[in-house]
């Protein structure tokens, strides 16, 4: 039973994010009722959709982001825009589900001519081109030598400064080189001004190991101070940041680094650094982290930070996981639906209960299949949804990326007043 639901939930697990509590390597689960089981949960560790409602000014028309396609970092991408190019070509900063860091890997797209590059972490340049998948309008396949099922899930979705999708990244440690489509999400668009980072963020994630294993994370965040201070919780129960015990708060400064990066330095470990972009996707904050560490070079970690919301609308995403499957999430209150297909073409659709928030928890994140074997944590914004396993065998080091695609044929107005 276990297997036969990690293995669909995986060729599903697309569109909505779940992750599990804990540092570096921590996971989140539950207990059937809604609360966080400590089992599931790791210890420290070094909108598109009007429905839903970010609490905070996260939507204030004074918000400003700066894109990565500035003069100085991408002359090519601003003269294609003034002689009239597609106004989504240009440059996007890759954070991938194989932990490589997005501070150095980058996508660059021309819709005119159909083409991409793909520069990695090392500066080596992959190139290639793609296509609108016809059975899917809005969907398209990148082609790469890399790529050798006998379907192609490689794919993207594309959004206002932002690609959701799935690509076929070197796998981390392999030798000799191999690759494994996997999901990523690029951005090209960043806040620059520290006053709008502010505000409660679900980080979900996970974290890739040079030993071949994996792990998951669910952290609430809050950024305060007018973008100066950044607290994590790192407990064995999943807290809203204010509720956060203080043995367990993790509080970092924040500092403006060069390239749209910030700079978290732990104010009682100071070799603990982290950094990280907040992207502008969808009106939304979006924060992005991923890449080893000189401190930890074995441990790949790539996470994703939403705004937390306070509804949880029925809302249509499409993306990838990190197992490398393409499919379709319709998640809901009570339930969540994936269908999604692999490199063979073999499909497989799967339905999980989705359960209350539990009062503790962010009221933006949920556990799905809590009465079962194989947990999740889910949050979305109406732009994005990000789903990862609890820790526990066949779930554990699991994300799934999605990308808004509609309300699932409900009115977006319908709802509580």
């Amino acid at each position: 039973m276990k297997t036969t639901v990690a293995a669909l939930w995986s060729a599903v697990v697309l569109c909505m994010g779940l992750a599990a509590c804990g540092g570096g390597g921590g996971s989140g689960g539950g207990n059937g009722m809604g609360a966080p089981a400590a089992a599931d949960i790791g210890g420290p560790a070094v909108s598109g959709s009007p429905a839903l409602q970010a609490p905070g000014d996260e939507e204030a028309p004074s918000l400003t982001a700066q894109t990565a396609t500035s003069t100085a970092l991408d002359a090519q991408a601003i003269a294609a825009r003034l002689n009239a190019a597609d106004a989504r070509n240009g440059l996007y900063y890759v954070y991938a589900a194989n932990g490589t860091n997005g501070t150095r890997q980058k996508l660059r797209v021309n819709f005119d001519t159909k083409s991409y590059t793909l520069t990695d972490h090392l500066g080596q340049a992959t190139s290639g081109t793609f296509g609108e998948d016809p059975g899917e309008p809005g969907t398209y396949l990148f082609a790469s030598s890399r790529i050798t099922g006998a379907v192609n899930t490689a794919r993207f979705r594309i959004a206002a400064d932002a690609i959701v999708g799935a690509f076929p990244f070197e796998k981390p440690w392999s030798n000799p080189v191999s690759y494994q489509v996997t999901a990523f999400i690029a951005a090209r668009a960043f806040v620059t001004d520290p006053a709008q980072l502010d505000g409660e963020y679900n980080r979900l994630g996970i974290s890739l190991n040079s030993d071949g294993s994996a792990d998951s994370q669910i952290v609430p965040m809050l950024i305060s101070g007018k973008g100066t201070q950044l607290m994590m919780c790192f407990d064995s129960a999943i807290y809203q940041p204010e509720a956060c015990p203080l043995g367990s708060r993790r509080v970092y400064t924040i500092t403006p680094g060069a390239d749209f990066v910030w700079t978290g330095t732990n104010v009682n470990a100071p070799t603990d650094v982290l950094g990280f972009r907040m992207a502008r996707i969808g009106g939304q904050n979006v924060a992005l982290l991923g890449g080893a560490t000189s401190t930890a070079p074995d441990v790949r970690p790539f996470r994703i930070a939403l705004r937390d919301v306070t509804t949880w609308p029925t809302a249509r995403y499409v993306g990838s996981s990190s197992d490398g499957r393409w499919g379709t999430n319709l998640m809901g209150p009570a339930t969540t639906s994936r269908t999604s297909f692999d490199a063979t073409g073999t499909s497989t659709t799967l339905a999980l209960p989705v359960n209350d928030a539990d009062p503790r928890m962010p009221q933006g994140i949920r556990l799905i299949n809590g009465s079962g074997v194989d947990r999740y944590f889910a949050t979305q914004n109406g732009t994005l949804a990000v789903i990862v396993g609890a820790r526990n065998p066949g779930t554990q080091g699991y994300i799934q990326i999605g990308l808004f695609k509609d309300n699932g044929a409900v009115d977006s107005r319908s709802g509580s007043y």
